[in-house]
Formats: structure tokens, C-alpha cells, sequence
């Protein structure tokens, strides 16, 4: 049983938002790639979620009847960011709501503290919609055509779990979308001696760990007296052991989009083919992921503390500040 939560103001019980469908909480990469330029909505229109505070995370275009106030906006380069957390105000009564962020360095989100709104739940037997077996949507892309940030965000979990259930051992990719996640991983670590640890699995190869994706109609390559690392749809805390998460709209391109062939080549009124990641994309956003997300992700994880890892880290740290010294 899910809820549907209609938000009002605290003081004045002014109506804020429509009703929305509760989802759990994205964990896409915190921090995109710095350039100008409006970064994309965190929140699916229609839903919220509820962050490790307590706060509730909107998408700004469902959030009504409130007024901004400039003069609260944190600077910025480009776009507002809520000083102190709180740039909104109830239109009606001029009680404080929440914080609107729409910045270069941040996804766009509104937020609002439980203290300052009433959220009024009805139960519903209705769930987000996610259905992997569509074809829209299942492409690395935005609406615009271009890579879509919370895709990657989603692929930087699926491969920071990778490089975690590793225990600083190599992994052979099996080939496929797999080697998508390699890629990724090998602009994460470039600059330290664990780059090279993430190979393709040739053939005849006897590694230690093969990653490979299983789920729904796969089967992944299983190699004797290896380990195996299986990645397979579904939320990050959903698996355990040698089952890597990955979010089904990542693992469904990964899976079928990745190595499909283009659909009617030649035939003007077939679908064209889906985008695809080159591994030069999926490496340059690894790179961007270890310096402004990885920290993030890993930060308070009982694994930080075993010493590969700790050393890892601060291997990825150093080769990052000796870029720009």
C-alpha cells in the first residue's frame, strides 16, 4: 500500500501541491558535471520522496501558491540556491515553506521541512510507474537528446557497488553492457594502479571476479573457480552478496539496449536505433563521479574503514587534486 500526500502550509492550511505518489528517495550522482547551464529535475513529476532528514523533495513544477524571495537566494554562478535552506514563502500568509534550488552544481528540486508544511496522506493501491520493457525512457537520454544526468547518477551507484563487493581484487567484465560499467569504473580510478584492474574477460581467461549482468532472460557467463559479481534490476539496498543493484531502467539498457543492433537499418519509417554510451562517455562521467559523488556515496559505510578501500580513496583524492596543481 503506497500514499498519495497533498501538502499545505502550516500556519494558514493553504493548499501547496496536488495530491502526490510517495517513491523512495533517488540516489542518482548528487553533483553534476560543473558547466553553465540548467542541471535536470531530481523528482519525476507527480511524486516526492523523503530524504534522510525527514525533509520532502519535490520537483519544483509541483509546488503552487508559494512566492520566492530573492533576497534569500544564496549567490551563485548560475540559477538560486535557498539560503539557509528556506527562499520560499506561503503566497498566502507569508509563513515560510521551503527551499527552491535550481543551480549549476545541484539537481533542481524543491524542498520543504516538515516543521513548516501539514502533509495530508491518502492511502492508494497505485505504484510509480516503472516499466523497463518501454522503449522510451530506457536510453541514456534526456528529453533534449543529450545524456541524462540521472541516469549516469543511477549507473555511478550500480558501479561504485562493483568496485565495493570487489574488495580491491580485479574484475573481468563479460562483455556487452557490462563493459559500460567498466568503462565507467576505469575513469573513476584513472590515475591509480586499480584503473588497470578493470578488464575485459578474454577468452580462456581464468580471473578471480567476473562481473556480468543476469536479471530477466540472462544468463551471465560463469567462469570455473571464479567469483561471480551478477548485476541485476532492482533498488540499491534490494540485493545482497554476489547481486549488484542496479536501477531497471539502467539495467535495461545495459542489458537489451546496449549491443542491440540498429532496429530497420535503411527503412525510413522504423524506429531508429537507441542512443549508446561510447566508452569515452561512460569514462569521462566515471571521472566526474569520484571527484564530486563517490565521497558522498560512500560516506558513512562501514566498508570506508577496511584498508584497501581507505587506501583507494585516498589514491582517487590525490590523483584528482594533481590534475589541477
Amino acid at each position: 500500500m503506497n500514499v498519495r500526500t497533498t501538502f499545505r502550509c502550516a500556519r494558514c492550511d493553504a493548499v501547496l501541491t496536488g495530491a502526490l505518489l510517495r517513491v523512495p528517495m533517488p540516489r542518482p550522482g548528487y553533483q553534476p558535471h560543473h558547466e553553465v547551464g540548467f542541471r535536470p529535475v531530481l523528482m519525476t513529476h507527480g511524486t516526492y520522496a523523503v530524504d534522510a532528514n525527514g525533509t520532502y523533495v519535490l520537483a519544483p513544477g509541483d509546488v503552487s501558491g508559494t512566492r520566492l524571495v530573492p533576497e534569500r537566494c544564496a549567490d551563485g554562478c548560475v540559477g538560486i540556491e535557498a539560503e539557509d535552506g528556506v527562499n520560499l514563502v506561503c503566497a498566502s500568509c507569508g509563513a515560510d515553506i521551503g527551499g527552491r534550488t535550481d543551480a549549476c552544481h545541484a539537481w533542481q528540486e524543491t524542498r520543504l521541512p516538515p516543521e513548516l508544511v501539514r502533509a495530508e496522506d491518502e492511502p492508494t493501491d497505485e505504484e510509480p510507474w516503472e516499466n523497463p520493457d518501454e522503449a522510451f525512457g530506457r536510453a541514456p537520454v534526456d528529453d533534449a537528446g543529450e545524456l541524462d544526468w540521472l541516469w549516469l547518477g543511477r549507473l555511478g551507484v550500480c558501479a561504485t557497488e562493483v568496485l565495493v563487493r570487489s574488495e580491491g581484487r580485479p574484475v573481468h567484465f563479460a562483455g556487452g553492457g557490462a563493459l559500460v560499467i567498466r568503462d565507467f569504473l576505469r575513469g573513476m580510478l584513472a590515475g591509480t594502479g586499480h584503473a588497470d584492474a578493470m578488464r575485459a574477460l578474454g577468452p580462456g581467461e581464468r580471473p578471480a571476479i567476473v562481473c556480468d549482468l543476469g536479471g530477466p532472460g540472462r544468463t551471465p557467463v560463469v567462469v570455473e573457480g571464479a567469483r561471480s559479481l551478477t548485476v541485476v534490476p532492482g533498488p540499491p539496498d534490494g540485493v545482497a552478496g554476489d547481486e549488484v543493484a542496479a536501477h531497471p531502467r539502467v539495467w535495461a539498457y545495459l542489458a537489451r539496449e546496449h549491443d542491440r543492433p540498429p532496429r530497420g537499418a535503411g527503412r525510413w519509417w522504423d524506429e531508429e536505433a537507441p542512443r549508446r554510451i561510447s566508452p569515452a562517455e561512460a569514462s569521462s562521467h566515471g571521472r566526474h563521479w569520484r571527484c564530486h559523488d563517490l565521497p558522498r556515496h560512500l560516506a558513512g559505510r562501514p566498508e570506508t574503514e577496511r584498508p584497501w578501500l581507505r587506501a583507494l580513496l585516498a589514491e582517487i583524492d590525490a590523483a584528482w587534486r594533481d590534475r589541477f596543481s
